[in-house]
């Protein structure tokens, strides 16, 4: 999972490189990086009898938790899936909090950071220490406790001033994204 978050060199500035160099990419231009955004991510433990299916259902794993989902996948409640803006998507409400990041990446990034961490091992705690049967259960809750930690981190994201502002070029992609989106200065 932690290949899955890595990019070429820390601390890293997702407005400065103009290569798709990184496994966990950010789009930021629109000469050579507008189609390299991860827009999801999935880990798998393959054993005979027990394999463990990991999934983040956001983009920007570095900013995510990778949390357990077992096939058949339990009825999860993700909310509409839409290619534009909406409130009670999973998908778009983290996709809120990665723009709200990338304002400020190395600096706004730390404000979750520690708790993101801490679920993180939490979800594999659980989940090694969960039968198959409670497996199912452990998905929807560690899903829902996901999307409450976005809200949360979201909102105090917003609340760390912009210390070190992106490249021009950068914040204007990214300010055209969100208008073509939907995504306007506080939104929720």
């Amino acid at each position: 999972m932690e290949l899955l978050r890595s990019h070429p060199a820390e601390p890293y500035r997702p407005d400065r490189p103009l290569l798709g160099n990184s496994i966990c990419a950010h789009a930021g231009n629109f000469v050579t990086r507008n189609a390299t955004q991860t827009t999801g991510s999935m880990a798998c433990e393959l054993r005979p009898g027990a394999s463990q299916y990991w999934f983040t259902a956001t983009s920007s794993p570095c900013l995510s938790v990778f949390k357990p989902v077992t096939f058949p996948p339990p009825a999860l409640d993700l909310g509409p899936a839409a290619s534009t803006y909406h409130p009670d998507s999973f998908w778009w409400r983290h996709e809120r909090l990665h723009r709200e990041v990338l304002k400020d990446f190395a600096n706004r990034k730390a404000v979750i950071e520690p708790e993101r961490i801490a679920f993180q091992s939490e979800c594999l705690q659980k989940a090694a220490a969960t039968d198959s049967q409670g497996l199912a259960a452990l998905s929807a809750a560690s899903f829902e406790r996901h999307r409450q930690l976005i809200d949360t981190w979201t909102e105090a994201v917003r609340l760390q001033p912009v210390a070190r502002k992106a490249q021009l070029v950068f914040r204007h992609y990214w300010g055209r994204m969100d208008r073509r989106v939907g995504i306007t200065e506080g939104t929720n």
